[in-house]
């Protein structure tokens, strides 16, 4: 039946007409529901409902050293449940080739602003990198203060220390007597790192569930109420709906422009690396920013934009069997771009996108325009009425570009 509801809609092309971007799309998570064969929920996993039923830290000895280290916005940082069906709809969306989200008017994707501005951490700095030549069981007694070890109360798992045997260990009040110059050690140098951040949800506006708090603006949120705390598939199929339906002028691209001027500094302190166009690195691990694709979420114009490389071959890369290797050595060109970081910024227009620029109808062709033949019958019917109405316009009709 599936197949027979795709070649009614075939002429629709589900895209991309243009593959020579979407190189993965044959392995893609969009091919497969569209081939009617939809996995339905994707596990999303989270410690979020552990953390927040713990009692907040209030040693000031650690509180300082948290905001000596520039994380602070993570010690203010609300609990907030995962939307799992906005996530899983995300996902389909997700394009490996871009590092961009791929919506019906462009390409969004996360950005060290909204780090910077909803988490408060700090973004810009030296790259994340540092010998490996280390025994990790003695990394944690020099920095945690406790070995770990297996005995009649399992502390370990492999080589992973099992979570609620390290909140045991480091999550108590500490001693009065706790030795300062050791809980510093090293630590002042990782004010220098960059941090990232995936998904954030939206919410009411400051005060809406309780009185305005000075911080990150994920503090917003704090006090509005979840009401999606339910399986991901209940919303799935709504949110799937809505963005293939979404209408250009329903875009927010510059969501925190009325808010920037009332963070507090640490908030806005990187704004200067926003637009930079460059990999990130933290030891074997080496992501590409991709903010030139995505210009209109910092007020520019949006071109057509240039070939990439993310090198999926990166993301293969793990430690096991690299305790020995110089990362320094091997992520050295890495480095050097993301130290050439104010060189590499976005130099694009400012101003909004002319409804008819030519950058839509090259955005048409490359991307996947269709996740499931239900949203593709809905884009195709919506098409249809708008072409009616030009040709017959109304008067008081819909405006906006469709």
């Amino acid at each position: 039946m599936a197949a027979a509801n795709a070649e009614q809609i075939d002429h629709a092309q589900p895209g991309p007409i243009d593959k020579s971007g979407l190189t993965q799309q044959p392995n893609h998570q969009s091919e497969v529901i569209w081939n009617g064969q939809d996995p339905g929920s994707l596990t999303c996993r989270s410690r979020n409902e552990e953390f927040s039923n713990r009692e907040p830290m209030v040693d000031d000895r650690v509180v300082d050293i948290i905001k000596a280290l520039g994380l602070e916005g993570l010690l203010r940082l609300p609990g907030r449940e995962i939307d799992h069906g906005l996530i899983i709809a995300l996902v389909e969306r997700w394009r490996p080739e871009t590092h961009t989200f791929h919506m019906p008017y462009g390409e969004v994707t996360i950005t060290l602003q909204d780090v910077e501005v909803l988490l408060g951490l700090p973004v810009d700095g030296e790259a994340i990198i540092g010998s490996t030549q280390k025994e990790w069981v003695n990394m944690c007694r020099d920095f945690l203060g406790f070995q770990p070890v297996n005995n009649e109360r399992k502390q370990l798992d492999g080589q992973r220390i099992l979570i609620k045997r390290l909140l045991e260990q480091v999550a108590d009040t500490l001693p009065p007597n706790a030795e300062e110059d050791q809980q510093l050690e090293d630590l002042r140098n990782s004010r220098r790192f960059p941090y990232l951040c995936p998904i954030v949800e939206h919410g009411l506006p400051v005060g809406a569930y309780g009185p305005p708090v000075h911080g990150p603006l994920s503090l917003k949120w704090l006090w509005v109420p979840n009401k999606k705390n339910k399986p991901g598939h209940i919303f799935l199929k709504r949110y799937r709906e809505q963005i293939a339906s979404m209408l250009l002028d329903q875009v927010v691209w510059q969501p925190y422009e009325a808010e920037l001027e009332d963070l507090p500094p640490w908030c806005v302190a990187g704004r200067v690396v926003w637009t930079a166009t460059v990999p990130f690195v933290c030891f074997h691990l080496v992501d590409l920013h991709t903010p030139d694709r995505v210009v209109r979420q910092f007020g520019m114009i949006q071109e057509i934009s240039r070939d990439i490389d993310t090198n999926t071959v990166l993301h293969q890369i793990d430690l096991s069997g690299k305790v020995g290797v110089n990362w320094m050595q091997r992520q050295a060109m890495h480095i050097m771009e993301w130290g050439n970081r104010l060189q590499r910024r976005c130099k694009a227009v400012l101003g909004d996108m002319p409804p008819h620029h030519e950058y839509f109808n090259w955005f048409k062709r490359i991307t996947r325009r269709f996740i499931d033949i239900p949203g593709a019958r809905l884009i195709i019917m919506i098409e249809g009425y708008v072409r009616l109405l030009r040709r017959h316009p109304m008067h008081g009709g819909p405006q906006g570009h469709y």
